[in-house]
């Protein structure tokens, strides 16, 4: 979690892919999962409100056609960063 947006910089100019969006945390808590749901699974607490979420991907060309798998060799999302933002 960051306090500012993340510069422009390496990881940016190297991702193949860059996702931004807004995303509203009423509850300040935020699940992150794999498509799966368990009661185990982390929390983590921020403070309500909105953030901006980058993802930055790479390896996108190593999924398969049916999109269920990738070459091991590959490592996919590089990073995920938030920062507290106004909507998008």
């Amino acid at each position: 979690m960051r306090h500012t947006p993340p510069a422009d910089d390496v990881e940016f100019q190297q991702a193949e892919h860059v996702t931004q969006a807004s995303l509203a945390l009423p509850s300040g808590r935020l699940l992150i999962s794999m498509q799966e749901f368990d009661d185990e699974l982390p929390r983590i607490r921020l403070n309500p409100g909105t953030y901006a979420v980058r993802v930055y991907s790479n390896g996108l060309h190593t999924i398969s056609e049916d999109g269920l798998v990738r070459s091991a060799s590959v490592k996919g999302v590089s990073e995920i960063s938030t920062h507290p933002a106004r909507p998008l």
